[in-house]
């Protein structure tokens, strides 16, 4: 049984489509559904945050403004080719 969420939109299930979603079930492996390019899960977010809290680990702010400081120091403290560790680049 294929369910109505599991299929994208403006596709056909057909004989093909529900063999390949009964050997994905079979071997336990979870779809998760999120477009190939994703503005929200840049590869920049998995550098930049842990780099960005590092330092502000353990600490406690009296306000939200000093919390605000505090991170645009940080910021304001990174290397400017810093953010090129974020991307693997290859030579053409």
């Amino acid at each position: 049984m294929v369910y109505q969420h599991v299929v994208e939109p403006d596709t056909t299930v057909n004989g093909s489509y529900y063999a390949n979603v009964l050997r994905t079930m079979k071997k336990n492996v979870e779809i998760l559904p999120h477009p190939p390019y994703n503005p929200d899960l840049t590869p920049c977010d998995f550098w930049l945050l842990p780099q960005l809290m590092k330092p502000l680990r353990s600490k406690r702010f009296a306000s939200n403004k000093a919390c605000v400081e505090a991170a645009e120091a940080v910021l304001n403290n990174f290397p400017q080719n810093g953010l090129l560790h974020a991307f693997k680049w290859t030579e053409c």
